[in-house]
């Protein structure tokens, strides 16, 4: 096959009852393929990595497979794989027997390969079908690996009651929503470590005490979208010995005293963090020399930051960053400005920053001069992203030319600087987008060389 196409592409005009037995003349070499071979496709046409799941219809992988002749349903039907991982939630209204008996049939196929799906509770009028659903893959708990799930009081309290037969296999688990009650909310941390497998867990809405059941000790990857306090959030890193990825997206003040202790997370890559106080009292609890991508965003007004901890975390880390991604509407440009200069961050690749208190001093801060003997502000910078207002219009371009070099070409790099800047993207809020007519000018100029630019205009009134 001189190229491969996803299986969505396939003809349309394949007929429900027509599926020959043997073709009378070759007319597509992929008959000639050896099984294992035309296996591979399957699997690579189907892309698993995409976060969009097949929803089992007859237009959908890897039962549109089964249509095209006797040989490819036969193989596809010999591969569990192929059917292993699927949405069970339709939002097309299909009748409940038929839709059930898909899943059903889906389910047995995959045996006795693990299972990755995702299982939303529906509105009310179909909530049959999804606690029938649910019932039949508790059945299959043992093949759960990656799952996601929406609790509700009766499915909540199969989950919680469901004994695990033999071990089980489920690495990843996301619970996107629970509708239960108090008392299963508490049950559901300590009902979580009878998954010795489990590495990643996702939580997005509100647990309840006590959180400490969690295996913690045991994730690589957590994602907790429900409100922490500061001292919650520190002891739960405290326990996270093995933490890879991170993300704590609600965080509010602390509940009680934090001690002085500080946590080495030496596996930690990434971090994100959203609150609406500071989390330099987070920071300050923690050292990861490891860290590569921190994300920091503040959500509203939440009093004073604290750069200070910060660029003591950065020092203490010895981290080598490569993206830092900073939003805070209210930061006054002072702070901004100890953020974005602490000499930790010399080492960035990619930077985004929303802080409408940058002013022309702080977008200064990322020009180089012209003779390219003066300390530049993160040399080795490909990416720059910036959500600004109120700045002079040309300014934006004088700062992106002069990363380039003198004469603002992308052929040199400026010999100050270790890589060549590779892409902007810009969005300027603005009561006149008129008025910046001379950046969009000349970044599309630099656009039209090669950098790659995106510009966006909003109008602010």
């Amino acid at each position: 096959m001189n190229q491969m196409f996803p299986i969505s592409s396939l003809p349309h005009t394949i007929q429900n009852n027509h599926i020959p037995t043997e073709p009378a003349v070759i007319k597509n070499f992929t008959v000639l393929l050896p099984v294992e071979l035309l296996g591979e496709i399957f699997v690579h046409c189907l892309d698993f990595r995409s976060d969009i799941l097949p929803i089992p219809r007859k237009h959908e992988a890897p039962m549109l497979l089964c249509r095209v002749c006797a040989r490819w349903r036969h193989i596809a039907m010999s591969m569990p794989i192929l059917w292993a991982t699927f949405s069970a939630y339709s939002p097309f209204g299909v009748e409940s027997p038929h839709y059930i008996s898909l899943i059903k049939f889906w389910v047995e196929q995959s045996r006795p390969h693990p299972l990755s799906f995702e299982l939303r509770a529906p509105g009310s009028s179909r909530m049959h079908t999804f606690q029938r659903s649910f019932h039949l893959f508790l059945s299959e708990i043992n093949r759960w690996y990656d799952a996601t799930i929406e609790l509700t009081r009766i499915s909540c309290e199969q989950f919680l009651t469901m004994p695990l037969e033999g071990d089980s296999c489920l690495e990843a688990l996301t619970i996107c929503n629970m509708v239960c009650t108090d008392a299963q909310l508490r049950r559901i941390p300590t009902a979580l470590r009878q998954f010795s497998q489990l590495r990643r867990l996702k939580i997005t809405r509100p647990l309840l005490a006590p959180l400490y059941d969690i295996p913690w000790f045991q994730l690589t990857d957590i994602n907790l979208n429900t409100p922490l306090a500061i001292d919650e959030c520190v002891d739960i890193l405290s326990k996270c010995s093995r933490i890879v990825n991170c993300t704590l997206t609600r965080i509010r003040g602390p509940s009680k005293t934090i001690g002085t202790h500080i946590t080495t997370l030496s596996t930690l890559v990434r971090l994100n963090l959203c609150s609406t106080c500071d989390v330099g009292e987070i920071l300050s609890h923690l050292t990861c020399p490891a860290l590569l991508h921190l994300n920091i965003c503040y959500d509203g007004w939440g009093g004073t930051r604290d750069p200070r901890t910060f660029n003591e975390f950065l020092v203490r880390s010895s981290s080598v960053l490569e993206t830092f991604h900073f939003s805070d509407e209210y930061i006054m440009e002072c702070d901004l400005i100890q953020y974005i200069s602490s000499p930790s961050l010399r080492s960035l690749k990619y930077l985004s920053v929303l802080g409408l208190g940058a002013s022309v001093e702080t977008l200064n801060l990322f020009k180089c001069d012209k003779s390219g003997d003066a300390m530049i502000l993160m040399p080795s910078l490909e990416s720059l992203k910036l959500d600004i207002e109120g700045v002079p219009d040309g300014l934006v371009a004088d700062i992106v030319i002069s990363r380039l070099n003198p004469r603002g070409s992308l052929n040199a790099p400026h010999r100050g600087s270790q890589t060549t800047l590779q892409k902007v993207e810009v969005c300027f809020r603005c009561r006149d987008p008129r008025t910046l007519r001379e950046d969009e000018k000349r970044l599309g100029e630099l656009k039209n060389q090669g950098l790659h630019v995106v510009v966006h205009l909003e109008a602010e009134y």
